[in-house]
């Protein structure tokens, strides 16, 4: 009989405990769930700035650089990664244009579409 009422106590507090625990993770508020939205969305906004930042900081490099000035380059960024295209007259054109977009800050990679001009 002590092992039934052992046994019983066991599987309350069991119980207990998961529905403790579903409800601490899966029944969240209208506040909760709200608060949760604003920070993704918030998280979205932080990147579509930082993007901007690093298309702008790249975009101003390639126009200071005097190999890169006259040519036709389109940057692009999304979630750091930067997307160069258009056409340049030199391989080191080329090559000097990714390297600006790999040192600038915040940049997870480089994708290179640039053409040489023919």
């Amino acid at each position: 009989m002590k092992k039934l009422g052992l046994v019983r106590n066991v599987f309350i507090v069991v119980c207990l405990s998961s529905a403790f625990a579903w409800g601490a993770d899966h029944d969240k508020g209208p506040a909760e769930r709200a608060g949760q939205k604003l920070d993704r969305a918030g998280e979205k906004t932080a990147t579509y700035v930082e993007d901007s930042a690093i298309t702008t900081t790249v975009k101003a490099e390639i126009l200071k650089d005097p190999l890169l000035k006259s040519n036709q380059i389109s940057v692009e960024t999304k979630m750091g990664v930067v997307e160069l295209t258009g056409v340049v007259d030199s391989q080191e054109g080329i090559n000097r244009a990714v390297d600006i977009a790999r040192r600038a800050k915040h940049v997870t990679s480089v994708k290179n579409n640039l053409h040489l001009r023919r």
